[in-house]
């Protein structure tokens, strides 16, 4: 058994088996409400020990070098071979805002962190630590999505262990993966993009899925033309123009400062000064336009380039910077592209299962295809019911095969309805168990539920449809479906239907779709099918059962606080329903 960790951001645990299946998967931030937990994921790690009392785990795998000591929140960079941001440790890293000079080797480091584990879980002691890199961790969890043919697995992020990215090939007769490109910290294009979402003023790393909303909403203008100054694209490389050292950044700041105008930028948050800076006029969704267009350009070049070189079909993504569904879609269309798959949780997150997943390939391991089968990894809603909220809600108890009757009426009542129920997914998508359910023909539903929730009112919602109506609704020129079970890809809604459905139809016309199967959650499924049979459609909005800036919902106490609070209308388990009032 393998306890895969990752203590980065989205700070996670999972337990995998010796035949590489996921039996737990569980986002720190799910438990310690903090959202984008960083740190030890010890609430994670206590709540799989707790729910698999008879595991006995073997190995501790860390899915990073880049690792934060247990005492204290140093976050330091790997300097080790092959590190192309810092052979030497002397390059200015722009995620960690400090040179790596004078750094300890982080080597010493993780065997601290093991003993700080092992004391603090006995269930732990005499398990052997392993250590894998960022992106190879990202590339891990890639692995079953490739086994079925030849695939280029794409990683990229904002940084991780002084890496932005990694460009590898899976040959699946042989299960021999080439590292084609690994991407400098130095060249991020998901740091790029963290810079444009500061600029918002939203959140770097945790707000670009804002950025990315908002671009529907803007025109190309002089700011994309001033944008791709910055990025180049060559040879399937990709290199970002900045001052990368210490001592370049503070020439340029000088000659500024000096009253020198220089078009070279000092850091990835003047690049972003340097491409507004112009005297011609732009409207505010612009820069989140420009950025989105030049990620999406870039990225597909590089890929283009690979394709080309190997000659490969399948195409299978890793990395927060594949939180950008509509990136995802943009790939599609690539020449010689006909298969994209994405790991659902696709940002660092995820590399709690890919560390363990890139450990046993290295050690000879053969992966299958339904190890990514599903997302509903996490803690059953029966350990997680039990209540010790003073809010008295009025409860319904139904009978198995009434309830999905009673959520679907209030549904087309209008009413804002919350489901908690089964397994808590594992990623950044509500995927049926915890999520707030809404009329798709509703046009002003999502303006009423985004100011509830106070969500930021431009961001689209999201549809979940049952399986079999998918192709008459969507237009998707993948010619695979496994995106389309996580929403991890936008595709276009078809053009007769878009008026049928507002509620989920972005701007632009495409939408961010679930496919739902009487297998994959049936419960839903069922909820779905009622809608369709009152309606005639086979669709409901579905967005995650949370307040803005709060972690998913996790137990029925929470659930109840925000019924009481006037998030939601009704709260539905699978046997009961909940209201105030």
């Amino acid at each position: 058994m393998y306890l895969g960790l990752n203590l980065s951001h989205d700070a996670s645990a999972a337990l995998i088996n010796e035949n590489g299946q996921i039996l737990y998967a569980v986002g720190e931030e799910r438990i310690s409400r903090i959202k984008n937990h960083i740190g030890i994921p010890k609430l994670a790690i206590a709540e799989i020990i707790r729910e698999t009392k008879d595991v006995d785990i073997n190995t501790v795998v860390y899915g990073s070098h880049q690792m934060l000591q247990p005492k204290h929140l140093d976050i330091f960079l790997a300097q080790e071979a092959g590190n192309p941001s810092s052979p030497r440790g002397k390059a200015l890293s722009p995620f960690l805002g400090y040179s790596a000079v004078g750094v300890k080797n982080v080597m010493e480091n993780p065997k601290k962190i093991h003993e700080f584990l092992v004391n603090e879980f006995p269930e732990l002691v005499g398990t052997t630590p392993k250590f894998v890199r960022h992106h190879d961790s990202h590339v891990g969890c890639a692995l079953p999505l490739a086994c079925d043919r030849d695939t280029l697995i794409i990683s990229l992020d904002g940084a991780g262990d002084g890496e932005s990215g990694v460009i590898s090939l899976f040959k699946s007769e042989t299960a021999e993966l080439i590292t084609l490109s690994r991407i400098s910290e130095l060249d991020s294009l998901g740091l790029l993009y963290s810079a444009v979402t500061k600029n918002y003023n939203f959140k770097p790393t945790h707000h670009e899925g804002k950025i990315t909303g908002l671009a529907a909403f803007g025109q190309d203008s002089i700011l994309t033309h001033k944008l791709e100054k910055y990025v180049r694209s060559k040879n399937g490389q990709v290199k970002l123009v900045f001052a990368k050292t210490k001592f370049t950044s503070k020439l340029l700041k000088l000659l500024e400062q000096s009253g020198f105008n220089t078009s070279k930028a000092n850091s990835l948050d003047d690049i972003i000064t340097k491409v507004l800076s112009t005297s011609i006029k732009y409207e505010y969704p612009d820069l989140a336009f420009a950025v989105q267009e030049v990620l999406e350009a870039t990225v597909c070049k590089m890929i283009a380039y690979w394709v080309k070189q190997t000659n490969v079909s399948q195409v299978a993504l890793t990395g927060g910077v594949f939180a950008n569904v509509k990136l995802n879609q943009r790939i599609t269309e690539v020449p010689g592209v006909r298969f994209v798959k994405v790991f659902p949780n696709m940002g660092d997150g995820g590399i709690a299962i890919g560390s363990v997943w890139s450990h046993m390939h290295t050690n000879g391991f053969n992966f299958e295809s339904n190890l990514v089968s599903s997302m509903y990894l996490g803690t059953p809603f029966d350990s997680r019911m039990r209540t010790s909220s003073n809010l008295k809600a009025k409860k319904t108890e139904y009978p198995e095969g009434i309830i999905h009757k009673i959520v679907a009426d209030k549904i087309i009542e209008g009413k804002v309805v919350a489901v908690l129920s089964g397994r808590m997914e594992f990623g950044p998508r509500a995927l049926g168990n915890t999520s707030i359910l809404l009329d798709p023909r509703n046009p002003s539903i999502v303006k009423v539920v985004n100011a509830r929730l106070k969500r930021t009112e431009f961001m689209p919602f999201a549809p979940s449809i049952l399986e079999e109506d998918f192709a008459n609704w969507f237009v998707t020129l993948n010619q695979t479906l496994q995106p389309f079970e996580y929403m991890t890809m936008t595709c276009d809604v078809r053009a007769d239907k878009r008026n049928l459905v507002p509620a989920i139809t972005h701007v632009d016309g495409t939408a961010r779709p679930q496919i739902v199967s009487n297998t994959s959650n049936k419960f839903f499924y069922q909820i779905l099918n009622e809608f369709k049979i009152q309606t005639g459609i086979p669709i409901l909005v579905n967005t995650s059962f949370n307040i803005h800036e709060e972690p998913i919902i996790r137990n029925l106490d929470s659930a109840l606080n925000a019924l009481y609070r006037g998030a939601i209308d009704d709260l539905f388990t699978n046997d009961a329903h909940y209201t105030f009032g």
